[in-house]
């Protein structure tokens, strides 16, 4: 199971393929597919006599021994993705790969690769031994100090820990838990592995905003701009989806041109001009998350509160962020299923992030229906615009208003929650927050006139969608009011028809998804289209079929709906 992060940024597990190494070699790792090997003089292919390196055959040119007097050399032709992922596999160590890229013969490859293994062995047997006096500390229940934790995340992030006794240090603290002071440590050390961003302080401390994800949640793009048009900043660092879960960043992706992998100064520029941004992180913020995030998602560790917590606030403050808004999602189509667990883990993120200068509330969401009226990447940034156009369902509003307006009051831009949901919604139907979208995606690499396009309306012009001919009806079989819509069904069924992914690496398709034609609370007639299903294949499939047609409930008669999405303000 992913973690929490789908708005937010969902991370990458490193490859995990695992090779047995010989008995005198070190004990194999599996990070990133690193092998075990034989000592220094046991380093000789068992398949055949070692290479002689005299016997290789000579470039066209002389080389002087002397490296003064050689004559300059152009640089040498950047390998492939191919041949880099090659080495990668063979060293673990991706930290030093360019050393290797600049090798411009087997010799010389050989060579490094021997330089790199005599120069990180003593280290890695140090950082083995280590982790297991820190592994048995914390599985006797004794409390891990600052030192510990700093120690612990910074050689994660350098990849000198094996990938066995980081899982193992995960379940030690699921088992024996984490203290307050413990989790304030690990999400500084985690911190403290890689980069911390830092804003124009004329701009009186960044806005941020993270959710735990659900179906057709689509409230960054609208939320960013929205916070945008009252002179805030908010640089937004995301994630992409796994499971049945959308990412933000696939879904601004299906915009063409939207770059999320951006220059600082891109970043820095579109914060000036358009007053947000929305991207991926880069690798050097957080580092240590990645690899932890990685290992937490196959180790059954995802859902320890302390190990969230730490993940989700040490990328917050390296991002920048002083003020941040939590969406918790609850319920069937959630990460959590109960009130208590996600006010417990609010209550955890505002003691955390305070500790570390975040101003932080928190909201507590249902997550049993989709939010808005798109699911998909393409149908929901197409559902995003219609909501900066004034024409946004009310449970996406709802969301979108109560979660700035939490921020405008943080920030005494207004007296009261109220009016701080009344000035967002302003903002939506004014046309202020879809000029500061189409500032943030032309800054972002769309094309000026495209961008104009798409916030004018005519999704259709820009967007990807399947042709007319591959969109089926879902058609109501009885009469009355749709009580439920079941969003955990209809992200699967999405995920299915290919816009999620198994793996980060998969390819994904913007196009397909569903658009809700009719929400919960809505009067329907035998007959009616209640939803489109846009697929990728000539004919809907059966499975998927069936699994959409049962996710809604109709009752008789014209019955009451709560449509308030809200559970808690904290």
């Amino acid at each position: 199971m992913s973690d929490p992060k789908s708005d937010d940024g969902a991370a990458a597990a490193g490859d995990q393929t695992r090779t047995s190494g010989p008995s005198g070699g070190r004990p194999s790792s599996g990070r990133s597919g690193r092998t075990s090997r034989p000592s220094s003089s046991k380093r000789k292919s068992k398949k055949g006599p070692p290479i002689n390196p005299d016997a290789c055959p000579e470039p066209k040119a002389a080389i002087c021994d002397d490296p003064e007097a050689r004559p300059p050399r152009p640089p040498p032709p950047r390998k492939s993705s191919a041949f880099i992922e090659f080495i990668r596999r063979i060293t673990g160590r991706r930290r030093k790969i360019h050393k290797i890229c600049d090798c411009k013969s087997k010799t010389r490859i050989g060579d490094t690769l021997t330089e790199l293994y005599d120069e990180d062995d003593e280290i890695y047997e140090m950082a083995s031994l280590h982790m297991q006096e820190l592994l048995r500390k914390k599985r006797d229940g004794g409390e891990l100090t600052e030192d510990d934790l700093y120690w612990f995340a910074e050689n994660v992030a350098k990849d000198r820990i094996e990938e066995c006794q980081i899982g193992a240090m995960l379940m030690a603290m699921c088992i024996v838990g984490l203290s307050q002071k413990e989790t304030r440590d690990l999400t500084q050390g985690i911190i403290n592995s890689g980069e911390v961003l830092t804003w124009d302080e004329s701009w009186g401390g960044a806005v941020d905003k993270h959710s735990t994800g659900g179906v057709g949640d689509k409230v960054s793009l609208v939320l960013a701009p929205a916070l945008a048009s009252f002179g805030l900043k908010v640089p937004m660092l995301s994630g992409r989806g796994l499971g049945h879960t959308g990412g933000t960043l696939d879904k601004l992706e299906s915009i063409p041109g939207f770059r999320v992998e951006c220059s600082l100064d891109t970043l820095k520029n579109a914060l000036e001009v358009a007053g947000c941004f929305i991207a991926g992180a880069s690798e050097n913020i957080a580092p240590a998350d990645r690899i932890l995030y990685g290992i937490r998602d196959v180790t059954a560790t995802t859902d320890n509160i302390p190990l969230v917590v730490s993940s989700i606030v040490s990328k917050k403050v390296a991002s920048g962020a002083k003020h941040l808004v939590m969406d918790i999602k609850v319920g069937h189509a959630a990460f959590f299923k109960t009130i208590e667990d996600a006010r417990t883990l609010a209550n955890e993120i505002i003691r955390v992030s305070r500790e570390f200068g975040v101003t932080t509330r928190a909201i507590i969401s249902k997550m049993e229906n989709p939010v808005g009226k798109g699911i998909g990447n393409s149908l929901e940034v197409e559902d995003a615009v219609e909501c900066m156009r004034g024409n946004g369902t009310h449970d996406l509003v709802e969301l979108v208003a109560i979660a700035g307006g939490l921020i405008l009051q943080e920030k005494n831009l207004v007296s009261s929650l109220d009016e701080g949901k009344a000035s967002i919604i302003k903002s939506l139907n004014d046309g202020k927050a879809l000029k500061c979208f189409q500032d943030m995606i032309t800054c972002q690499g769309v094309d000026p006139e495209l961008a104009e396009t798409l916030c004018k309306g005519y999704t259709s012009k820009v967007l990807r969608h399947v042709p007319q001919s591959q969109i089926t009806p879902m058609r109501v079989a009885s009469k009355g009011t749709i009580t439920k819509i079941d969003a955990l069904e209809l992200g699967t069924a999405v995920w299915r028809l290919g816009a999620g992914r198994v793996n980060p690496d998969q390819v994904i398709d913007y196009r397909v998804g569903i658009w809700l034609t009719h929400v919960v609370g809505d009067q329907v007639a035998v007959g009616d289209v209640w939803a489109e299903v846009h697929h990728n294949s000539p004919e809907l499939h059966p499975d998927i079929q069936k699994q959409i047609e049962e996710a809604i409930t109709i009752e008789p008669g014209k019955l009451p709906v709560e449509k308030s999405l809200i559970i808690e303000i904290i």
